[in-house]
């Protein structure tokens, strides 16, 4: 009996890591090209060390601390997408929704990540304490924004897709 209870223990465990594993970031919606980030294509990229990340909910009281995270700058990769727009007033309307495995999304404006000192402070994190976060957090890749007051709020675990969309007008 303590056998069959200890493989469905294990067995529970690994189909739920596995269930939010994101293999790639897949960049769609109102843009020119699609675009995928993969784990190869982030380690590529320069990395940033931050460090003493105080994760915070939404009444700022402390819920744990990261002492060490290994990222890159969100903005490395999003500078090279081009919005489907005829002129550039028309970045103005565009939203950002980013989204996880598990169906959680958070969203930034175009212009809160570009015009903005926040979008240099914004990254996707992909190592936490010296660990791959595929063996600490179950999926690959974590949406961090380091300004943000509130840091739980916008701090995206299993981060899957960034989506592009214009706000309607009317």
């Amino acid at each position: 009996m303590k056998t069959i209870l200890l493989f469905l223990i294990v067995f529970i465990s690994v189909h739920t890591k596995a269930q939010f594993l994101s293999s790639s970031i897949k960049i769609t919606g109102d843009i020119k090209s699609p675009k995928s980030l993969t784990i190869d294509s982030i380690l590529k990229a320069k990395s940033i060390i931050l460090k003493d990340i105080a994760i915070t909910n939404q009444r700022g009281e402390l819920k744990y601390t990261i002492k060490e995270a290994k990222g890159v700058p969100l903005l490395s990769f999003l500078r090279s997408v081009e919005c489907a727009v005829e002129r550039p007033k028309e970045l103005n309307n565009y939203l950002l929704t980013f989204k996880s495995v598990d169906k959680a999304a958070v969203i930034f404006s175009w212009n809160e990540l570009f015009n903005n000192p926040l979008g240099e402070k914004t990254f996707i994190l992909f190592e936490l304490d010296g660990k791959s976060i595929l063996d600490s957090q179950g999926g690959q890749f974590i949406l961090y924004s380091q300004t943000d007051t509130y840091s739980g709020r916008r701090y995206l675990k299993w981060l899957s897709e960034i989506n592009y969309h214009k706000v309607n007008e009317n």
